[in-house]
């Protein structure tokens, strides 16, 4: 049995037991790679890495808020449908989308243009991208203004995954995004 106190420090553990085809598992927690500001970060990595993925856009897209709702959200995923388009593609789209408010066309418009911005960095070392998706797209400030113990905690988990990005860059030198994701 293995005691964390911290429960950012588990991800060591679950990679070594993974390494070594050694099944675990965790009582009293969620796995590292299943906590939300984890898998918001890596969903962020899938689109830049492949921008068709519509799940990875789903989580995303109004992560951290940019004022989207559901009836928007619901809208642009019938324009993608009725167009046969990818969910970034529709929303690069918006402005033709039927019964899209200016508000959220501007959104959709905007995450877009962040997401161009993001995708520049696709053959980049991964700690590089994390740390740029992390600023760019507010998320890290966003964590910083949750309330106090809990934005603290997501934080340092996400420390963790640049940790392990910053040892998967250094252990696979040249290496990108896409092979971090792989890993």
């Amino acid at each position: 049995a293995v005691f964390c106190r911290i429960t950012a420090t588990t991800r060591i553990f679950e990679q070594a037991f993974r390494s070594a085809r050694s099944p675990y598992q965790i009582v009293g927690g969620v796995s590292f790679y299943e906590r939300q500001e984890v898998k918001d970060v890596v969903s962020y990595l899938n689109l830049i890495n492949n921008p068709k993925d519509d799940l990875a856009f789903s989580r995303v897209v109004n992560v951290p808020p940019r004022g989207l709702g559901k009836t928007s959200f619901e809208r642009l995923i019938a324009f993608a449908r009725d167009h046969e388009l990818t969910l970034l593609d529709a929303a690069r789209r918006a402005r033709e989308a039927p019964g899209l408010k200016e508000k959220a066309i501007r959104a959709f418009l905007d995450f877009v243009s962040l997401y161009d911005e993001l995708a520049a960095l696709r053959d980049h070392p991964a700690e590089m991208v994390i740390l740029q998706t992390m600023e760019k797209t507010g998320y890290r400030q966003h964590l910083k203004d949750e309330s106090r113990g809990e934005g603290e905690d997501r934080l340092a988990n996400l420390e963790e995954l640049i940790t392990a990005a910053r040892e998967f860059d250094q252990e696979h030198p040249g290496a990108t995004i896409q092979d971090f994701l792989a890993d």
